[in-house]
C-alpha cells in the first residue's frame, strides 16, 4: 500500500465509530447499514440477493457477481498475523464487478501520470537495450521527454496518443506501438476503501450476537 491507497489503519479509523444496523436478514437477501451515530461520513450499505452483492455509500457504489451467496465469496481465512475481516484481493475481486463507479474519482481504476512516465522510460530503455542501438536511444531521449513524457499531466487520452505515435526522428523506431493503458493505472482510493468495507462488514455480521 502507498499513500494513495487507504491503508488498513486508515480504514479502521474511518469506521471506528460505525454501528451495524440489520435492515433485512433473510437468507441471501440482506441489507446491512454501517454508519456512526449522528454522522454521515463514510457510511455505507451492504445489500445481497441471489448471485450478487452491492456496496453503496459515501465512497462509491459497486455491484459484484460470482456465487449465490456473495458473503461466501468475500469471506477469507486470515493469513498468519492478519485479523479476521482485513484481507482483500483487489485484482481478483475487481474481475467480479458488473456495475459501479459512482463519480469520476470513485471508479475502479485511474490513470496515474507518475506510473506512465516511469514505465515509458523503462520500456524505452529496454527497447533499445534489446536492439543494441544505444546511440539512437541517447539521441532520441530528449525528443521522448518533450513529445511523450511532457504529455503525462494532460490526461490519459493525450498521453497514450503521444506514446503510440512517437517515432524517433529520421529512424523507423516506434517503441510504444503495443502499449496498453492498463499498464499505467492503479485501483482508485475509493475502490480499495470499498473492498476493505466489504471484508470488514461481513466480519461484523458474522461476529454479531446470535439471538436465542
Amino acid at each position: 500500500m502507498d499513500k494513495h491507497e487507504p491503508t488498513l489503519d486508515r480504514f479502521l479509523k474511518d469506521v471506528g465509530n460505525h454501528q451495524m444496523e440489520v435492515i433485512r436478514d433473510d437468507g441471501v437477501h440482506r441489507h446491512l447499514r454501517f454508519r456512526a451515530p449522528g454522522c454521515s461520513a463514510y457510511w455505507f450499505d451492504i445489500l445481497t440477493w441471489p448471485g450478487a452483492l452491492c456496496i453503496d455509500g459515501d465512497c462509491g457504489s459497486h455491484v459484484f457477481r460470482r456465487l449465490t451467496d456473495m458473503f461466501e465469496f468475500f469471506r477469507a481465512t486470515p493469513r498468519d498475523g492478519e485479523e479476521p475481516g482485513t484481507y482483500i484481493n483487489a485484482g481478483y475481486w475487481s474481475e467480479k464487478v458488473v456495475s459501479g463507479g459512482k463519480g469520476y474519482d470513485k471508479g475502479l481504476e485511474e490513470f496515474v501520470p507518475e506510473i506512465f512516465r516511469s514505465q515509458i522510460v523503462r520500456w524505452y530503455r529496454d527497447y533499445f537495450r534489446d536492439s543494441g542501438q544505444f546511440t539512437e536511444a541517447k539521441e532520441g531521449f530528449q525528443q521522448l521527454r518533450e513529445e511523450v513524457l511532457g504529455m503525462a499531466d494532460d490526461g490519459e487520452h493525450a498521453a497514450m496518443a503521444a506514446a503510440y505515435h512517437f517515432q524517433i526522428e529520421n529512424t523507423h523506431h516506434r517503441p510504444f506501438e503495443d502499449i496498453s493503458t492498463s499498464a499505467f493505472k492503479r485501483y482508485t482510493w475509493h475502490f480499495i476503501w470499498c473492498l476493505r468495507a466489504i471484508a470488514w462488514a461481513i466480519h461484523q455480521y458474522d461476529s454479531r450476537p446470535v439471538e436465542a
